[in-house]
């Protein structure tokens, strides 16, 4: 039997290769896009996660540093008011603010005004201010 072109003519091979080619590369971008999407919703999510554990982290951290902070701060002020400077500048105070209530007046409002303001600022800071 001999090979007859004409058998054949209504069959173009290579043009049906050439579809199959450009559909497996299309199919195959396809894949490779879709799995970076898959990716890339995946790192996102996990980029969220770690960010809010970051932020929980940070808060737990602040507020144990804010609870550190104003418990030494309390200390510092009541070892400032139990120190001899301490105790002269509250001394001063009640003195000034008895003069005050047993007489009225400009100087003794002054006077009481400045030693009980000194002693707030010391305990408070530990500023000694000038009196």
């Amino acid at each position: 039997m001999a090979y007859r072109a004409e058998a054949h003519q209504g069959f173009n091979y290579w043009l049906m290769g050439f579809v199959v080619f450009i559909a497996v590369t299309l199919g195959h971008l396809a894949a490779v896009w879709i799995e970076g999407q898959v990716a890339l919703m995946q790192m996102q999510k996990m980029t969220a996660k770690l960010s809010r554990e970051t932020s929980d982290m940070l808060a737990q951290q602040k507020a144990t540093l804010d609870a550190q902070l104003a418990a030494d701060q309390n200390a510092a002020e009541q070892r400032r008011a139990q120190d001899s400077y301490g105790r002269k500048l509250r001394q001063e105070c009640q003195e000034w603010t008895r003069a005050y209530a047993q007489t009225p007046g400009y100087t003794t409002s002054k006077n009481r005004d400045a030693r009980c303001k000194a002693y707030r600022e010391y305990v408070k800071s530990g500023k000694r201010s000038a009196l």
